[in-house]
């Protein structure tokens, strides 16, 4: 389900809204979950084998998984 806005004699569209199905929520809460999941994978490996990656994967890792998480809790998506 949509939800818009038009403006003048040709219907120009000035913003649309996509409502986000529960569905599409518990998506992108499971998918937090396993950005979290996967970063502590590769942390692990990272320190365990010297690689020197292990200072990009924690910052990187999280912040994805915030993104999803704060994106599951929108009322609706802007397209």
């Amino acid at each position: 389900m949509y939800a818009g806005s038009l403006v003048g004699p040709t219907a120009t569209l000035i913003k649309a809204e996509r409502y986000i199905s529960n569905v599409e929520r518990v998506a992108r809460i499971v998918g937090a979950w396993l950005a979290v999941l996967a970063t502590g994978v590769f942390t692990e490996f990272a320190l365990r084998y010297n690689t020197g990656w292990s200072f990009l994967a924690v910052p990187l890792g999280l912040l994805g998984a915030y993104k999803l998480e704060s994106s599951a809790f929108e009322a609706a998506e802007v397209v």
